[in-house]
């Protein structure tokens, strides 16, 4: 994808998964320094991935960078106004998007 192909150029080392049922598997065997999750997913809620991830991996719990592209639904907007991660809307600013990598990096190398 090109958000793949961008997070590469930059450094990183990308594990992309289009398939929700597969990230299910994926967080539970793979090693992420950070993880980025759409909330609206077709089969597995969003939701359920981040917990999933962050039951398999705690060191994730404050290294999750929430994305959607849905700005209007009223459950989708009341559970990312509850939340404590950063959200980034469909279309985001890659600036904005490299700042939040670099900080949760930087913090995560800190601690």
């Amino acid at each position: 994808s090109l958000l793949s192909d961008i997070l590469t150029a930059w450094g990183g080392e990308v594990r992309s998964v289009n398939d929700a049922q597969l990230a299910m598997e994926v967080v539970r065997t793979e090693h992420f320094d950070l993880a980025m999750i759409d909330v609206v997913l077709p089969k597995i809620d969003g939701w359920e991935l981040l917990r999933a991830a962050v039951r398999a991996q705690p060191h994730l719990a404050d290294r999750i960078i929430l994305i959607t592209g849905d700005r209007w639904h009223g459950d989708t907007l009341r559970r990312l106004h509850r939340e404590t991660l950063p959200v980034l809307y469909k279309p985001f600013d890659l600036q904005r998007l490299r700042a939040l990598i670099c900080d949760m990096l930087y913090v995560a190398r800190a601690s």
